[in-house]
């Protein structure tokens, strides 16, 4: 039996459960949670730590960023194996990397030489162009739009159908809200809106 365990029980960790078992790899998920969903889950973050031999790997549930990370973190020191899910609707091209730990949902397209690293959550009909980078524990929203060559810096959050053109680089802690579109290199972290 292939099984995954999920950190988090909220709204998130459910879409990665979904995902997850559209695989015919994955034949069930068990989820655990420092807070949310308490009837639902097998234990914490301790708990996990201890039982993740039970298991094909781990995935971080929370869309939350910075929580994400600092979970990721905790679980990778400890040495916790990450499994990766890509639900079966993403087409992803065979020259494209996707970290550990990561998560592609349906209907996302990830372009050849894409690199997608550990930790990040490619949401709902997302469109990675050809050759973007995107750093650790990056979050791209539903209909988010990368042009070719965009690098995205650690812990960004790009919001509901952001388009950023091609070669735009967008520093690290860097939020750009719902619907905004992204003309210009982002070198400072912080908070961006609106359109041009």
């Amino acid at each position: 039996m292939s099984v995954l365990a999920i950190l988090g029980a909220g709204q998130h960790a459910k879409v990665v459960a979904d995902a997850a078992l559209c695989s015919p790899s994955i034949t069930g998920v068990v989820f655990y949670s420092d807070g949310e969903g308490e009837d639902l889950v097998a234990g914490n973050t301790q708990d996990l730590m201890l039982d993740h031999h039970k298991y094909i790997g781990v995935v971080v549930g929370i869309g939350n960023n910075e929580i994400r990370e600092a979970k990721y973190k905790e679980l990778q020191v400890a040495k916790v194996p990450f499994a990766t899910v890509i639900h079966p609707s993403a087409i992803v091209s065979a020259s494209a990397s996707i970290g550990e730990g990561a998560v592609v949902l349906a209907g996302v397209v990830v372009n050849s030489g894409a690199k997608i690293t550990a930790n990040c959550i490619i949401n709902t009909g997302c469109i990675v162009e050809h050759d973007c980078l995107l750093n650790e524990s990056v979050h791209l929203s539903p209909g988010v739009v990368l042009g070719g060559g965009v690098v995205i810096g650690w812990l960004c959050w790009i919001g509901i159908g952001v388009l950023v053109k091609n070669g735009i680089c967008l520093a690290s802690d860097v939020v750009v809200g719902v619907g905004g579109v992204v003309i210009a290199d982002l070198k400072n972290a912080g908070v961006y809106v609106g359109v041009p």
